[in-house]
């Protein structure tokens, strides 16, 4: 398996995290012989198979590290942060139709250093270098787990691990592997964002195509 990786944030800020925290088919024939004309019956149903649905993010929380947090903050946790982590998966990774050039919104919840930060690892962070060579994405686990940083049973920093695994189907077809860190701050009344990542990527052949 081939694996890059991201950049990570600022020490300082990695420190202090760190230290504090010890993811219409079918129809009927009818017959044109007139009122008296015997119906034709339809024809028989046709069994079609049904796509597999894509599975949703396992999303739980992790350590909490400083202060205990009630079960509501845990949960306006998950609800808050989490869409922000399922953006990034689906505009960057598997959302969407295939082949495309762009990324969506996939990093509207990350601040601008972030986002400039991920305009240099887009091998990484993103499906871009071989988005329009490919016809199809299918996701086989996505996963996130929230350790939080509380003060005062509030919580004042997050650090979301992350876990993502697609197979691409087309001119590149691989199974890829994402994994890594997300951190998160809150503040300057836009709720909380992105500030850093320390994330991985890697990929083997699927089959059928090119690991390049």
């Amino acid at each position: 398996m081939r694996t890059t990786r991201g950049r990570r944030p600022g020490r300082t800020m990695v420190a202090t995290l760190a230290a504090a925290l010890v993811v219409t088919a079918g129809g009927c024939s009818g017959d044109d012989g007139g009122d008296d004309a015997e119906p034709t019956p339809p024809p028989a149903a046709t069994a079609t198979p049904t796509a597999e649905p894509a599975p949703a993010t396992v999303a739980r929380i992790g350590q909490v590290a400083g202060t205990r947090i009630s079960r509501a903050t845990r949960d306006q946790l998950l609800g808050q942060v989490v869409p922000i982590v399922d953006a990034w998966f689906d505009g960057a990774y598997v959302g969407g139709s295939w082949p495309r050039a762009g990324v969506g919104d996939a990093f509207a919840g990350f601040t601008a250093g972030a986002r400039r930060d991920v305009r240099r690892d887009l091998r990484v962070m993103t499906n871009v270098p071989i988005g329009e060579r490919i016809t199809g994405v299918t996701v086989r686990r996505r996963a996130v787990a929230l350790d939080v940083l509380a003060v005062k049973r509030r919580a004042a920093a997050v650090t979301a691990r992350v876990s993502l695994q697609f197979r691409t189907s087309g001119e590149i077809a691989r199974v890829m592997t994402v994994r890594g860190r997300l951190f998160l701050t809150k503040g300057g009344g836009r709720g909380w964002q992105v500030f850093g990542y320390d994330v991985s990527a890697g990929a083997r052949p699927a089959g059928g195509g090119s690991a390049r």
